[in-house]
């Protein structure tokens, strides 16, 4: 019985595990300190559009915004992307999600919106064919495709979905900024 009692007063002083907020641990409570409307994951707050801008309309909105488009470092950053965007496309296959990645200034030169380069091991191109500066099926775009954006409904296995289209497409948009912990 007095072992009993000791278990339980060590439970009544104990605190409960915390759970680091910017792992993206989905058994730990989330956090709301997101703006209405974004959704949290690993120490950083994502929107998610549902109206479509071209990728320099969709950039200012972001930043109008207090972000900036989506700069993905990491394979469970994309994995969580990929997922979530998965949900949210309608069945149009063209219903895709711009990131903030370019190759506008140099053809295959890829840059983030912060101006750095697109990392060799953080390459998430679907299949074996993007990124292809497709120029239309009749030339109708002579300046190719230079933005990329990503999507597949109900999301990818081996999280690979991006793809480059011309710049001026209309598509949705991920905005990402720091969570304000």
């Amino acid at each position: 019985m007095v072992f009993a009692n000791k278990n339980e007063e060590l439970r009544k002083h104990t605190t409960p595990p915390s759970c680091p907020t910017n792992t993206g641990n989905k058994d730990c409570p989330k956090p709301r300190n997101c703006a209405e409307g974004w959704e949290y994951y690993g120490g950083k707050c994502y929107y998610f559009s549902p109206d479509k801008l071209t990728w320099a309309q969709s950039r200012d909105e972001c930043i109008t915004r207090g972000g900036h488009l989506v700069i993905i470092g990491s394979l469970e950053e994309q994995k969580f992307l990929d997922q979530q965007i998965g949900t949210k496309m309608s069945m149009e296959p063209e219903d895709k999600f711009w990131i903030g990645l370019t190759d506008s200034i140099n053809e295959n030169e890829w840059l983030w919106v912060d101006n750095s380069s697109l990392s060799l091991c953080l390459r998430f191109w679907l299949g074996n064919q993007e990124p292809d500066d497709w120029k239309g099926e009749y030339g109708e775009y002579p300046e190719g495709e230079d933005c990329a954006r990503m999507g597949e409904l109900g999301g990818t296995e081996d999280a690979k979905s991006w793809l480059d289209a011309n710049c001026n497409r209309t598509q949705k948009r991920i905005c990402e900024t720091k969570s304000p912990l």
